[in-house]
């Protein structure tokens, strides 16, 4: 997950950065509120968090301007709030609830086993990006060890039961899913 962090107190941003640690996120700081326009023109965050107190430009002048150009149109997906906006629309016409942990296509729900669930979630959470096979072993390891061998069988039976468009592979980088693009 790819973060833009526009903060001045850099305690604040320490204690953010130091939360987020155990989870995939890169973080990009800025402490200049001009700069950040550009950079979010230029790259696709999952989410931006701004301080309201910037002194150079308004945060809510900046989230004005996001609106106005139509850059941003998906903030927050990855928070687990009760809203559609956790309804993930997927490449093939999948479709991957957040908030009910559910993987369906056409209105049909793929019945998916726990682990199988959590690689389809891992991968949602890290929407196009590629995920390394020893990545996914460890979130898969909750009280034994997995293997790169067990991940990918656990791969192949997703693709059993999806086909092989869902989750995409890309040969020494790993596996990922994308989004549908919008209309």
């Amino acid at each position: 997950m790819r973060i833009l962090l526009l903060l001045n107190d850099t305690v604040l941003t320490s204690k953010i950065l130091h939360h987020f640690a155990p989870f995939a996120c890169v973080f990009e700081v800025f402490k200049d509120a001009s700069t950040v326009f550009d950079a979010i023109y230029k790259k696709s965050y999952d989410v931006v968090i701004l301080s309201i107190e910037a002194p150079d430009f308004e945060a809510l002048e900046l989230t004005k301007q996001i609106r106005e150009n139509k850059i941003i149109l998906q903030s927050a997906r990855h928070c687990h709030f009760d809203t559609d906006e956790n309804i993930i629309y997927l490449k093939n016409k999948f479709v991957y609830d957040l908030n009910k942990y559910r993987l369906s296509k056409n209105n049909l729900v793929i019945t998916l086993t726990s682990k199988e669930n959590k690689i389809i979630q891992y991968l949602v959470k890290n929407i196009c990006r590629s995920c390394a096979v020893e990545e996914i072993a460890e979130i898969l390891s909750d009280e034994k060890f997995v293997n790169c061998t067990t991940v990918r069988m656990h791969i192949k039976r997703i693709r059993d039961k999806c086909g092989s468009k869902l989750i995409e592979s890309t040969k020494g980088l790993g596996y990922h899913i994308c989004r549908d693009k919008p209309e």
